[in-house]
């Protein structure tokens, strides 16, 4: 029922903000392996992560990385790139609670971007997904990445299921949770795949190329929306055989939107990713939920 659901989703929002700053105050006050204790894992991961976030997002990007850390262990390298709002106290804190971790500007390479491609400084002026696409397109992809927003979780079955994923050839996408948040003029040309890309949490490895994205985007004429960007990385996994992560427990959906509670628990999950519509749900439960604490 209408009045219901958004009787729920008041309700639920409110839990939110609250436990969010709640979860500020904790990461600030304690170093992680204080907030964690005896659950935090003790692996030493050959893992290499890449996010793209901002000041706005900064609480979810702490605790994705902490998730990380609860659920997965230390990895060999996680690059945050700003978008430029970040503060000289977020950069700190960030640098002082996850040693492993760098913030780094979104420009730091943007001297690699091709000739071919710098249609992507206009696309970054107006639109955040073209500066996360300088940063991203510019990382040497030397070993296997893992590139993932700031609002995506990890969880129990992240450990297992990461490992043979990174390892081998084959390189893997977070399917969305339905056709059509891709580009109306990509949708008006082609029909409905089994599965569509999402934008937010992707492995690639060396090899890939990004070409195949920067020729969808150039053929748009600097006349960009909101999904461009996730269409282009559709049309890009599909050409070079980027397969889809099993969406049973690479999660992403948005089913709870307007419930109490979230649809699965943290050892049902290898990670979910918060969308814009689901976003709350991160902090309805508290943080300590999300690593089982």
């Amino acid at each position: 029922m209408r009045g219901i659901d958004g009787i729920r989703w008041r309700l639920a929002n409110w839990r939110a903000k609250r436990n969010r700053k709640a979860f500020a105050a904790a990461i600030r006050s304690q170093n992680v392996e204080t907030l964690l204790g005896a659950s935090t894992s003790p692996a030493q991961r050959d893992f290499q992560l890449v996010s793209f976030s901002g000041a706005r997002d900064f609480e979810e990007q702490l605790l994705s990385l902490l998730s990380f850390r609860r659920w997965v262990g230390i990895p060999s390298s996680w690059i945050v790139f700003s978008d430029g709002t970040h503060t000289d106290e977020m950069r700190t804190l960030l640098q002082e609670k996850f040693p492993w971790a760098t913030l780094r500007a979104w420009d730091y390479s943007k001297d690699l971007v091709s000739s071919d491609a710098d249609f992507l400084f206009d696309y970054a002026k107006d639109h955040a997904m073209g500066k996360r696409l300088i940063a991203y397109s510019t990382f040497p992809l030397e070993a296997p990445t893992l590139f993932l927003d700031s609002d995506v979780l990890f969880y129990s079955k992240a450990a297992e299921l990461l490992g043979p994923a990174f390892a081998g050839r084959q390189q893997w996408f977070l399917p969305d949770m339905d056709w059509g948040t891709l580009d109306t003029r990509f949708l008006s040309e082609n029909s409905r795949d089994l599965y569509q890309s999402n934008g937010g949490f992707y492995l690639l490895k060396p090899g890939f190329s990004w070409e195949p994205v920067f020729a969808f985007l150039k053929r748009l004429e600097n006349k960009f929306e909101y999904f461009s960007d996730q269409t282009a990385f559709h049309v890009a996994f599909k050409e070079q055989g980027v397969m889809a992560l099993d969406p049973r427990v690479f999660v992403l959906h948005c089913d709870d939107q307007f419930a109490l509670g979230l649809n699965e628990e943290p050892r049902q999950m290898a990670i979910r990713h918060f969308v814009a519509m689901v976003r709350h749900k991160i902090w309805e439960p508290g943080w300590r939920w999300h690593l089982a604490l």
